[in-house]
């Protein structure tokens, strides 16, 4: 299930958010406090991320990157997770899902951007048929177009 953050949501995301193996391809961990500012920023008062709440405990295990990119027809998609909820086709399932939803809502474009490295993001981004388009500084770019405009 995905929702909008709360406050109650700060350890669950601070739990992998400073993990060293999740962050591996996308920053540095988080500490307390820059978890909190994230959250609060980009989850609670902007809207950049959503929460990702497994159904069989309620706990937030991650966030849905989900918001426009480069413009208001062309969205950027990403999922960061818990390791504990890794290899259970998860991320495969919001991308489906996140397609579905983006087609029905008139998008154009997704976007994902990833490490050059990051080869679960690779697989998913080429299991829904995203064609990569730009590599350059170690981020790649892949873009999957939604509808002939």
């Amino acid at each position: 299930m995905v929702r909008c953050f709360t406050e109650t949501d700060m350890m669950d995301a601070h739990e992998y958010l400073s993990n060293s193996e999740v962050m591996k391809y996308i920053e540095p961990v988080f500490s307390l406090s820059q978890t909190k500012e994230f959250i609060e920023l980009s989850g609670i008062k902007h809207k950049l991320i959503y929460a990702i709440i497994y159904k069989q405990n309620k706990k937030c295990i991650g966030h849905l990157i989900y918001h426009p990119f480069d413009d208001e027809f062309s969205y950027e998609v990403g999922w960061i997770m818990n390791d504990k909820y890794w290899r259970q086709g998860l991320c495969t399932e919001m991308t489906k899902e996140l397609i579905n939803y983006s087609v029905i809502h008139g998008l154009h474009t997704l976007v994902i951007e990833t490490d050059q490295d990051n080869e679960k993001v690779k697989r998913i981004a080429e299991k829904f048929g995203f064609i990569l388009e730009k590599n350059q500084n170690k981020l790649i770019q892949y873009r999957l177009r939604l509808k002939n405009f």
